[in-house]
């Protein structure tokens, strides 16, 4: 091999391209915080468990969205509640407040 890649300049481009390309990967994985092979390796079937779990984890996401909807309509309703009664208080206030007209006096006529 090392003599073809002293011969042939495609050998060599194509040598080089794969040392540039592992070099890239290498760079991609420490972003992504792996350290090695066995590093990755253990990743991978950290992500397998996760991927066999998320079925479960989409229903249960499911069944707090639809709790936290039904408590929604609760508060909802809780609220509409208080601004029947403020209101229904306000009505109360201003009936009492409401000046009350006299009834007129029937006096019976002296005869």
């Amino acid at each position: 091999m090392k003599g073809k890649l002293l011969v042939s300049k495609s050998a060599k481009q194509e040598y080089d391209q794969a040392i540039s390309t592992r070099e890239n990967y290498q760079d991609m994985m420490k972003k992504e915080g792996v350290s090695g092979r066995m590093d990755l390796e253990k990743q991978f079937h950290t992500l397998g468990k996760m991927e066999a779990r998320v079925p479960a984890f989409k229903d249960q996401i499911l069944a707090q969205a639809k709790g936290l909807a039904l408590f929604g309509a609760i508060m909802e309703g809780i609220e509409q509640a208080g601004r029947n009664m403020q209101l229904e208080e306000q009505r109360q206030n201003f009936q009492r407040q409401k000046p009350k007209r006299r009834k007129p006096q029937h006096r019976e006529f002296e005869r």
